[in-house]
């Protein structure tokens, strides 16, 4: 396998690397030399890293027959440490998943007519500001002329690195690459490597910043859509739950429209992450054209305690 490069690759140079790592050819490469070899090929882009604060992310999980979950342990990350490779980890480690909406939370996990499916909202802690490093970015402003949730007045970076065309052209290559990974539809858990060997990357240069920086990919179900990654550790710090949610699914109309049956609510948490269904609700929500919903006037959510249960007590999917 390649070694690490000691000068920048030219266009073709990357290119030629790159092919060696579609996903029907990562069987043959072992962790930590895949992990090398992004790490060479990523030297390639500039990460112009995206801040969020308040901005509210959905995950879902489809219920066992149809009852509701009861813990919030049940509707974060998995309490076990991932066997084999999922698309933004590798084997051993904890990772949580959302997505910018409800609907495309619902595509990521196949929602289908008649399911029952709990949902919950989540964002960072307030006062908390935590940046993201946004696969696909590039492709868009190749593509359209704009970076994501970027407004023009604050392109200024993007056109000071267009200036110069080579280094524009492979931070569009290298994204392009990495994007195609996020989202490429899987016939076998090695074709993850390249995506999860980039996002371990990420977690780990915020581990040792000691910050929080997310990952921010392509959503493989819904277009123009968009997930969000993050470790453990990450979420169990610096973000918290506010609500949940439960229906089951009447109609999946396609292009994630979906008719839902009657939703039942609770933001009313105890400390170890009992749902109460009957407290009263104290969240006030608006709608947000982008993500759903955003809180006026934030209030504190459920927050991860310092002390966690047992990993049978968590989610197992």
């Amino acid at each position: 396998m390649p070694g690490k490069s000691p000068s920048m690759l030219s266009l073709l140079q990357l290119e030629q690397r790159a092919r060696m790592l579609e996903p029907r050819l990562l069987q043959r490469w072992s962790v930590s030399a895949l992990r090398d070899e992004v790490r060479v090929l990523s030297q390639h882009t500039i990460h112009l890293l995206l801040e969020r604060d308040t901005q509210v992310w959905w995950r879902a999980r489809k219920c066992e027959g149809d009852a509701s979950y009861e813990n919030l342990f049940h509707l974060i990350y998995p309490g076990s440490p991932a066997k084999t490779y999922a698309r933004c980890q590798l084997p051993g480690s904890r990772v949580l998943y959302g997505s910018c909406n409800r609907h495309t939370a619902l595509e990521e996990i196949g929602a289908e007519t008649g399911d029952h499916i709990q949902l919950i909202a989540f964002r960072a802690k307030p006062g908390i500001v935590y940046q993201t490093s946004v696969i696909g970015d590039w492709q868009l402003v190749y593509a359209q002329g704009r970076a994501f949730l970027r407004p023009v007045e604050h392109m200024g970076a993007y056109y000071a690195i267009m200036d110069d065309d080579e280094r524009y052209r492979r931070c569009v290559y290298f994204d392009s690459f990495m994007a195609s990974h996020f989202r490429h539809k899987v016939e076998n858990a090695y074709e993850y490597k390249v995506a999860a060997s980039f996002s371990q990357q990420v977690f780990q240069d915020a581990a040792a910043r000691d910050k929080p920086l997310a990952l921010i990919y392509p959503s493989v179900q819904q277009a123009n859509a968009f997930n969000i990654a993050m470790p453990d550790w990450m979420f169990d710090r610096f973000f918290e739950v506010l609500h949940t949610e439960y229906f089951s699914i009447e109609a999946c109309l396609g292009y994630g429209l979906f008719e839902v049956g009657p939703v039942k609510y609770s933001d009313g948490f105890s400390a170890a992450g009992e749902i109460d269904w009957d407290a009263p609700r104290m969240r006030s929500y608006r709608k947000h054209k982008s993500f759903g919903l955003e809180e006026p006037a934030p209030m504190p959510g459920w927050r991860v305690p310092s002390a966690r249960p047992p990993s049978s007590a968590a989610a197992s999917d």
